[in-house]
């Protein structure tokens, strides 16, 4: 049927009708698919955890004793600054300062994001009497977009798109650090019976929590 699938940098949505392959992550809500920070606190007594985020407490939880990851907290995206205290069983206090960096853009280490879909592009008609679609045999087109996490912080994907008289082609990096997040793109077009194409772009953006009363300021 008619097919709604996702486009990302100088790919473009166009309405066709067909067959697509795609993920959809929110199928399973509780599935991680964003880098995580790999960091551990260790427990060694049955403790009391208090979280706090940007100088909001966040969590309150009883933990037993071992190894618990940070993973298992709630994060905002950019640089926060995470600050958890313990309590142990005897009351004794321990504090731990720990940098924190979180990005929704990027994929998890070693999962796949997938956009495969192929198809007739739609044209509309106009009659006197109502606006219509029809799918010519000969406008048949292709999406196609596969983004894989190669590491925690870095995300790199693949795209190509077009039909019989128009194509294009790109690469995707994404990588983010203590500095922020950073993106570059690359993208090899052509059009049939005019010269080949070109373009870049490069995307930054830093987050943080450091405005007046810890407010979110975005650059």
């Amino acid at each position: 049927g008619d097919l709604n699938f996702p486009t990302s940098g100088f790919m473009r949505f166009r309405p066709m009708a067909g067959f697509s392959a795609v993920s959809n992550f929110n199928l399973q809500p509780y599935q991680i698919t964003t880098p995580l920070s790999s960091q551990e606190i260790l427990l060694k007594t049955r403790s009391t955890v208090f979280v706090y985020v940007n100088g909001q407490r966040i969590q309150t939880m009883e933990l037993p004793a071992g190894r618990h990851r940070l993973q298992d907290f709630p994060f905002l995206v950019g640089r926060s600054k995470i600050k958890i205290e313990i309590v142990d069983d005897v009351g004794r206090h321990d504090y731990l300062d720990v940098p924190y960096i979180y990005t929704d853009q990027l994929l998890r280490h070693k999962l796949h994001q997938i956009n495969y879909s192929v198809g007739v592009a739609q044209e509309a008609v106009d009659s006197q009497v109502s606006k219509t679609r029809r799918y010519p045999s000969e406008a048949t087109t292709w999406t196609v977009n596969h983004r894989y996490g190669i590491k925690e912080h870095v995300t790199v994907g693949v795209f190509t798109q077009g039909d019989q008289l128009q194509h294009i082609e790109g690469l995707q990096v994404g990588t983010q650090n203590r500095i922020g997040l950073f993106s570059l793109e690359g993208a090899f077009s052509q059009v049939k019976h005019h010269p080949e194409g070109y373009a870049g772009r490069l995307l930054y953006q830093y987050n943080d929590y450091n405005g007046y009363q810890n407010t979110p300021r975005t650059l």
